[in-house]
């Protein structure tokens, strides 16, 4: 079954109060008892309703980190948009800032998706979740810096497997909860280091 694309405000507006019933339950019943059953409710419309969207809760899922994944990505690029010209080595390092900080200030939603309430960090999910927010992420910068050289393509290789390292990190750091600012700091650091000492 294909997925309806909303197009008039009625349609868009429903779509919208489908995601966000996703996320009550998906905060409420965590991953593994997550179901379409229960966003439809949470809605208050009907399972078939919803089915003109989802076909199923793999499909909603998606759409719920479709949202996310954007939304992040599109704070975090906007901190990089006054560097003019950058080396990639600086360019790496603004933007593990900005998605430090951005992450941070969205820890709900990232703990939600990436995390899970109560499943494992390798629930299939979870993985795919995070599979679709680094597609996402390898394609903007690919669009935001351009790439010169196959130096500059080994180099960016190298930038997303350290953010692919520190942001699994810094889920783990939201999972094991309250952690203290000055611990993030460190790790964020941490891995600035790294990525400019693999850079040479």
């Amino acid at each position: 079954m294909t997925r309806r694309i909303p197009k008039q405000t009625r349609a868009k507006l429903l779509d919208h109060a489908l995601i966000q019933a996703g996320f009550l339950v998906l905060e409420s019943s965590g991953l593994q008892n997550f179901s379409t059953n229960k966003v439809a409710e949470k809605a208050g419309v009907s399972i078939g309703s919803l089915y003109q969207y989802y076909s199923n809760k793999e499909e909603l899922l998606e759409r719920m980190i479709d949202r996310v994944a954007d939304e992040l990505l599109e704070e975090a690029f906007r901190g990089l948009q006054a560097i003019k010209n950058p080396t990639i080595e600086f360019f790496s390092h603004q933007l593990l800032e900005e998605l430090f900080r951005v992450f941070l200030q969205n820890k709900d939603s990232v703990a939600l998706l990436f995390v899970g309430k109560e499943a494992s960090l390798a629930h299939p999910s979870l993985v795919r979740n995070r599979q679709i927010f680094f597609e996402k992420l390898s394609a903007e910068i690919e669009q935001t810096y351009p790439l010169d050289s196959s130096e500059d393509e080994r180099k960016r290789k190298i930038i997303l497997e350290v953010l692919m390292l520190s942001f699994l990190a810094l889920v783990q750091s939201i999972r094991i909860e309250k952690r203290r600012a000055s611990e993030v700091r460190s790790l964020k650091s941490a891995f600035i280091e790294l990525t400019i000492a693999a850079l040479k």
